[in-house]
């Protein structure tokens, strides 16, 4: 049959691009033009679609997401952030007394559970280590998204005790999370959303170099793999050198309490920005990304964005989507019954 050409406008087009992995371009999309669905999302409030179209596992309010590293820098940002939004949290940390005074403006609450316990399962042995997993089993069975946080420092400090190092966090870390998350069903764990670094595809390049001397863009690395690699939907993401406060790491930037430029944010596909990130920033784009229902099996950078031009002192969430759909593999999903 031949078609006039007055006569393809009528017609939708429908695509399967074939790749290596979920993290380039494989999908199948009916519809990709987000102009046409952006006018459902009000950035006041939590977007809305129409009932004639279908997201499948989006994450919703009243929905428990599992955060670890949450007494850190951006995690415990996280986890206000998720909370102001009528999520309901367990916060993964190593020390619940430290979690019950970071977040003593909050408790008690029916939405904020503190959990006890660590991602680096070396610290466990025999009975010990069966018994910790299975408590973490146990709670992320609970959880229908996962943010995985947790992370050392790149140096040697005293975070670094009781084997807390960069291999054991943030690697083999991750990939305890991952492999809990995937037990539980990829149909019950709508999401993943990991924070990882730049450099992490760059390491040889400096100052790179430099930063993983002791290893930790290179155990980050295993810990995107592990994300990558996993079937349940997920984004990675990587914040510049991170700024600002709340300050609770040793590095030079938390030590001098350096801020930021507060003038926006820089997002770009892949690992291929170097500069600073505000911590607020960050965990705003790691809420954004796990909220927008679109934005999966994509990996992004993220830096503050400092030139003079830019006056915006934050983004909404309607810039949040637009920076987002800006990036390659980025796909509307949507069924027009």
């Amino acid at each position: 049959m031949i078609l006039l050409p007055f006569l393809l406008p009528l017609f939708s087009i429908s695509y399967t691009p074939i790749t290596l992995n979920k993290y380039n371009t494989l999908r199948t999309a009916k519809f990709t033009r987000l102009s046409s669905v952006l006018k459902y999302f009000d950035p006041l409030e939590n977007f809305s679609l129409p009932a004639q179209i279908s997201v499948h596992s989006h994450p919703k309010p009243d929905d428990t997401v599992f955060v670890t590293g949450a007494t850190g820098g951006v995690g415990q940002l996280v986890v206000r952030k998720l909370l102001d939004r009528d999520y309901n949290v367990i916060a993964l940390t190593r020390s619940a007394a430290k979690a019950e005074e970071i977040f003593d403006d909050l408790l008690p609450s029916t939405s904020l559970e503190i959990f006890e316990s660590n991602v680096n399962s070396e610290i466990w042995a025999g009975d010990q280590y069966v018994k910790k997993l299975g408590e973490l089993q146990e709670k992320i069975n609970t959880c229908e998204e996962v943010v995985i946080c947790s992370g050392t420092s790149a140096f040697p400090t005293t975070r670094w005790r009781n084997s807390n190092r960069p291999y054991n966090v943030d690697e083999k870390g991750t990939q305890n999370i991952v492999s809990l998350s995937e037990t539980v069903s990829t149909t019950t764990i709508k999401k993943i959303v990991y924070l990882s670094s730049i450099g992490t595809r760059r390491e040889r390049v400096f100052p790179f170099t430099f930063l993983n001397l002791f290893g930790v863009l290179d155990a980050k690395k295993g810990g995107e793999i592990a994300v990558e690699n996993s079937p349940i939907p997920s984004v990675i993401i990587r914040p510049g050198r991170l700024v600002g406060g709340p300050y609770t790491a040793t590095d030079l930037a938390s030590l001098m309490k350096l801020g930021g430029g507060e003038k926006g944010c820089e997002v770009k596909i892949g690992d291929s920005l170097t500069g600073d990130c505000e911590r607020s920033a960050a965990a705003e784009s790691v809420v954004q990304a796990l909220l927008d229902p679109f934005c999966k099996n994509l990996d992004f950078s993220i830096i503050d964005d400092t030139r003079p031009t830019k006056t915006k002192a934050v983004f909404g969430e309607t810039q949040w989507m637009e920076a987002f759909s800006q990036l390659e593999g980025y796909v509307c999903e949507v069924d027009f019954d």
